[in-house]
């Protein structure tokens, strides 16, 4: 999966003999430098485990993901998400257009109202279909060099990472994040999300990557709520790149077609 349904990646660039903190514009730039496919289509498998009276309630999904990525124009990408099974959930989707500038749209169809509802403001905290994953999560993030910090090199499950804190704007339900990256291979491996009061209150693990010649892709996502205990975790079951989708598959109409 392309890491960018979360989180923009950062890089950081140390020069030896020096102690000076590296700049957020240099580790944006020379990670967004990385190659990304033109397009993928990716099938998961939603596990959803909520936590009730110190037992533990699955419900599995399964959907498939398609992301075009643009290099030029008024769109930075455009996500469809698409639930395959159970019968329950067959049809529902979810049509995100991130623009360059920043900012994003989102469209939520559910085959019952047989229409589609734009995601406001107001709704970016709100969960998608009672996963741990907001509608806010799934967008890609604009970030504001002013509001990034290195904070030095942390250990994770023994993977030296760099640690960099991002203050995100007021229209966010979070304060800001801290996010690990792998010092080796330059990948998101957690991010630390911390609310208004400045509590921890959600962790994404990215335990796991795949290669495919030039890319790499996240293969398992863990989002878990510190409150609740929830999680959902998201797994690639396979993926396919560089597909050819044509813009009209990310359109509203299409959203809501129904087989």
């Amino acid at each position: 999966m392309n890491q960018r349904i979360i989180i923009l990646l950062f890089f950081i660039s140390l020069v030896p003999g020096q102690t000076i903190s590296p700049s957020p514009v240099d580790i944006m730039r020379r990670v967004m430098e990385n190659p990304h496919p033109e397009s993928t289509i990716s099938n998961l498998v939603l596990t959803m485990k909520q936590v009730k009276n110190r037992r533990v309630k699955t419900k599995i999904r399964e959907l498939t993901r398609y992301h075009k990525t643009y290099t030029g124009g008024p769109f930075r990408s455009k996500t469809m998400l698409r639930f395959i099974r159970p019968v329950v959930a067959r049809g529902i989707g979810l049509l995100t257009w991130n623009y360059t500038d920043g900012h994003s749209e989102q469209w939520l169809f559910l085959p019952k109202l047989r229409a589609a509802k734009q995601i406001t403001v107001s709704d970016q905290s709100k969960s998608l279909l009672g996963t741990e994953f907001t509608y806010e999560d799934l967008k890609e993030t604009d970030l504001d060099s002013s509001g990034l910090t290195y904070e030095g090199i942390a250990v994770l499950d023994t993977i030296a990472c760099h640690l960099i804190d991002q203050q995100l704007p007021s229209s966010s339900q979070y304060a800001h994040r801290q996010v690990w990256i792998d010092q080796k291979r330059w990948l998101i491996k957690k991010v630390k999300y911390f609310d208004r009061k400045n509590r921890p209150v959600k962790i994404l693990d990215i335990p796991l990557h795949i290669r495919k010649d030039r890319f790499w892709f996240a293969q398992k996502m863990i989002m878990r709520n510190l409150k609740s205990g929830n999680e959902s975790i998201l797994e690639v079951k396979d993926i396919q790149y560089n597909t050819g989708i044509v813009d009209d598959f990310f359109t509203r109409k299409f959203l809501i077609k129904i087989d």
